[in-house]
């Protein structure tokens, strides 16, 4: 589902439509929305597929992270934090380890003189 929503915005930011063009002017970022569409699609791709799935929620998690800060500016950051925690559930659904830490605790640590 979330795979579905975040291609359709690339295509749409491909195609020029009049909202996301209305949107990346008024950021003063117009210039770069081919850039952003591409990012988009790339970073699904590598998050779909299980071998990059790690490095794919990583970038994803920083291009939303970097559209929570833009439109903090603009007013609203709800819905790219929604589309990211969405994301996240995705990675979490998909792979439950991988929000585990690696780290081990170890109780009744002995020292040595």
């Amino acid at each position: 589902m979330i795979i579905v929503q975040v291609s359709t915005a690339a295509v749409l930011k491909f195609s020029g439509n009049a909202f996301m063009v209305k949107q990346f002017t008024d950021a003063g970022l117009i210039n770069y929305m081919p850039v952003f569409a591409t990012m988009e699609l790339l970073f699904v791709a590598l998050f779909i597929w299980p071998h990059t799935l790690h490095i794919g929620l990583l970038l994803l998690t920083t291009y939303f992270g970097g559209a929570i800060a833009v439109e903090m500016m603009m007013g609203n950051p709800l819905i790219p934090a929604v589309v990211l925690c969405i994301i996240w559930l995705a990675a979490w659904l998909r792979e439950p380890a991988i929000f585990k830490l690696p780290i081990t605790v170890k109780t009744g640590l002995h020292y040595q003189n």
